[in-house]
This record gives C-alpha cells, structure tokens and sequence, in this order.
C-alpha cells in the first residue's frame, strides 16, 4: 500500500505487518490487533502473542525472574530485528519509522508497538482539514 492512502488504510496495513512480523519471529501472532494514528505516532496494540513457553514463564508469579526472562528474551529479538521491520513498513508502506518503542506485558499477553514518523510521512491524518 502506497503512502497515499488513507488513514484508516495506512493503520490496518502497519497493524498487518508487525502481526505477520511476530508470526515470522517468534512463530506465533497476535489473536487481535489494532492499531490508532496520532499526529506523528501509530501505536499497535496486539492481544493474545504470548508462545506456550511465555505463557509457563509468565504464570510462576513466585518467579519474578522467569517473568523477566520472558519480556527481555522478546525485547532482544525484536530490538535485533528492528531493521527488517523498518525495510518492510517502508516497502509496504512507503513511510519508514524514526523511532520505534515496544514493550510487551507478559501477565495479559498483550505487546505493544509505538512508532514515530517524520512529520507529513504517511497518508494525511483524519484530522487534517482543506481549506
């Protein structure tokens, strides 16, 4: 999908890409997925991404540490593969990140992603007004 798009458009397709991302790295995606526009940044909120694995980790509340493991093993592939993510919004896209911001809650198995834009890059926003 081109930059030119709509907004609604613009979401759905960063939305479907980080899925499909997920599903490429950790062989699992989300359950659902959503994501919203605000002037520079879209955040995605994906539910249900948890493996089987961070699942066990996450329900051993007597072990703070196998928690953490879970969150920081996510956090490395993602911040490893950050580049290949970028390549793909661009291509898919034609808007590439300047920032991106993840964190992923292992209680409720939900992960989020937050990414900045070079202002004016992307579809105009649903609150940009002619005239």
């Amino acid at each position: 999908m081109a930059a030119t798009g709509t907004s609604g458009q613009f979401e759905a397709a960063v939305g479907g890409i980080v899925n499909q991302f997920l599903r490429d790295l950790v062989g699992r995606g989300a359950n659902t997925v959503s994501a919203v526009r605000h002037r520079d940044l879209l955040v995605v909120r994906l539910g249900g991404v948890l493996t089987k694995l961070e699942e066990s980790l996450s329900l051993d509340d007597a072990e703070e540490e196998s928690r953490t493991l879970a969150r920081a093993i996510r956090h490395r592939l993602v911040t490893r593969s950050r580049q290949r993510l970028v390549a793909t919004l661009a291509s898919a896209t034609g808007s590439s990140p300047v920032a991106i911001l993840h964190d992923c809650d292992d209680r409720s198995g939900e992960e989020v992603f937050v990414f900045r834009f070079a202002e004016g890059d992307g579809p105009p926003r649903r609150d940009a007004r002619s005239g």
